[in-house]
């Protein structure tokens, strides 16, 4: 009875190890979504609007849009539709427009000012999406079809954060024999979940008299597929109000920290933008000048790390601010529906190619 009774129990015991094993092979804990490339994702629904469509004077067809985010920061933005020749918006039904400019629609989730990223309790980002109904305009009944398009414009405010671990060496010149505790080396990633990459740091430590100023070299790309945008004009990059796309398109600020200390970073604003006034939080701000999708701007430690620190490892924080925009676009083929034709009346006489009786000899006519 014992031996019967202590097989069951370690029956249950190893029932329960393998219960926890497979728990634990299951729970997959994500720590940190700001990794590769993240952006939104904007596509139109199925058949809304359809490939093909017949005019009529009451016809209307449905738009939809989905939209998601799929990096790792909130966006705020606004989404601009335009249909091209032939075809005139006729409702909105659920999608929300913008509160400054009404002709665009808001980019919102559930939290209704803004898309957020992707987060532990939603790990695909949030999702919108919306629908609006479209009317074919008047045509030239002379045509038996026509094209059109339907482009949506997504112009958003984001970011990019990349905070990796640098060495800091107050030993410039290796002149001490103990041991380090890390080695100066550059830092490179694959991306931070936003379309805009830090994509190599370069870290240098400056001498100075009593110690060093750490400098880095911060390599951005735009790895997604749209342009970098100034972060307080994406309305009107939008609603088609720029003058000067110099001082729109491809620009972006480029804060950064080391251990809680604000770095100081170049270019300046007068440097970039020579006609702006520079404002006061503009100061600790890089301005970065996209060419050919890359940028380069220098962080520099504001003071001096003595010497008796050694060497030690810190974090480093870099945020690059900037707007980004693209746009998707589906056409439609409008036909023309072909006018009902009467029946056509039998014909009275001799039809073409046919010899009238009289003259064919022993015709008898009926």
């Amino acid at each position: 009875m014992n031996k019967i009774l202590f097989s069951f129990m370690i029956v249950i015991l190893l029932f329960g190890v393998t219960a926890c094993k497979k728990s634990d092979v299951n729970t997959k804990v994500i720590t940190s979504f700001r990794t590769g490339i993240g952006d939104l994702e904007i596509k139109f629904l199925d058949n809304a609007p359809p490939a093909e469509l017949y005019y009529s004077k009451d016809a209307q067809f449905p738009i939809g849009l989905q939209i998601q985010n799929k990096g790792a920061e909130r966006a705020y933005g606004v989404i601009a539709l335009n249909f091209g020749g032939h075809v005139t918006l006729a409702d909105t039904i659920n999608a929300q427009k913008d509160d400054r400019d009404a002709n665009l629609f808001k980019i919102a989730g559930s939290e209704g000012s803004f898309l957020e990223g992707k987060r532990s309790q939603n790990p695909n980002g949030d999702l919108q999406v919306f629908t609006l109904t479209a009317a074919p305009s008047a045509l030239n009944p002379q045509s038996e079809q026509f094209k059109s398009t339907v482009i949506a414009t997504a112009c958003y405010d984001y970011q990019t954060e990349f905070t990796p671990e640098v060495c800091i060496d107050t030993d410039v010149y290796n002149q001490k024999q103990l041991g380090k505790a890390c080695k100066v080396q550059d830092v490179t990633s694959s991306g931070q979940g936003a379309p805009v990459v830090v994509e190599r740091v370069e870290v240098q430590m400056l001498p100075k008299e009593k110690g060093v100023a750490p400098q880095f070299t911060i390599t951005l790309k735009n790895s997604g597929n749209g342009e970098v945008i100034r972060r307080e004009k994406y309305r009107e990059v939008c609603s088609q109000r720029v003058a000067d796309t110099s001082v729109i398109f491809n620009l972006a600020y480029v804060y950064a920290q080391l251990a809680d200390k604000d770095l100081e970073c170049y270019p300046k604003k007068e440097q970039v933008l020579p006609l702006e006034p520079a404002a006061g939080e503009d100061a600790i701000y890089g301005y970065a000048r996209f060419k050919d999708k890359a940028s380069t701007v220098v962080c520099r430690y504001n003071g001096v790390i003595s010497k008796p620190e050694g060497s030690y490892v810190s974090k480093l924080r870099i945020v690059v601010y900037y707007g980004y925009t693209f746009s998707v676009s589906k056409d439609i083929t409008i036909k023309v529906p072909l006018p009902k034709s009467r029946p056509e009346s039998a014909p009275s006489g001799p039809q073409s190619g046919e010899v009238p009786c009289d003259l064919v000899a022993g015709c008898v006519q009926n």
